[in-house]
């Protein structure tokens, strides 16, 4: 008679850590790409100045994501900086200024570049403007016409810990390029 008996398992596995991570990658930045296709065709239907701005604002928040975000433009004099639009915290205090080398929307015009700040509520050169805001991460893009940084899109995430990451720069940069591109290409672009 045959013994009917287990003589042993086979087990076999695989990690798949790393293809999950890929895929998370891969699939952030098809939503990436998505989002921003889709805020580039909202800004060619914009006929209204103020409701662009809010486009431009929002667009960007939903880029990272976060409920906050600001687009500031820049005084023709450089002495000032007003908040046009915003989302979240900022949805409030839209025509807020705040002066010629204050803050996170001035190391961006100085710069030209885009700016992460891993602890905006701790840094040495924030303004007083949004008081005890509980922003942990930060980021500036700068938004340029005729190569002139003009408007500054902020963003900050209120989370401890939470902070911009390389590739959500590179989104928002991008995406900042697109906005630029529009406004300098309208005839909008004399109002601003």
């Amino acid at each position: 008679a045959k013994d009917k008996s287990v003589i042993g398992i086979l087990v076999t596995g695989e990690e798949i850590t790393q293809q999950k991570q890929a895929e998370a990658h891969l699939n952030d930045w098809k939503t990436a790409v998505i989002r921003i296709a889709e805020a580039d065709l909202a800004l060619r239907e914009m006929t209204d100045t103020s409701a662009t701005w809010e486009k431009i604002a929002a667009s960007a928040a939903r880029l990272c994501p976060t409920a906050h975000s600001g687009l500031w433009h820049i005084s023709a004099d450089q002495a000032a900086a007003v908040l046009r639009a915003g989302t979240g915290k900022l949805s409030n205090m839209v025509g807020v200024q705040i002066k010629g080398g204050e803050d996170l929307v001035w190391k961006v015009w100085q710069n030209g570049q885009p700016v992460s700040l891993a602890d905006y509520s701790s840094w040495a050169s924030r303004g007083l403007w949004l008081g005890e805001s509980g922003f942990s991460g930060a980021a500036g893009i700068p938004l340029k016409i005729k190569s002139q940084v003009v408007f500054v899109i902020t963003l900050f995430f209120d989370k401890p810990g939470q902070v911009f990451s390389e590739e959500q720069i590179q989104w928002l940069s991008f995406y900042a390029q697109l906005a630029s591109s529009k406004l300098q290409s309208s005839e909008r672009s004399a109002v601003f």
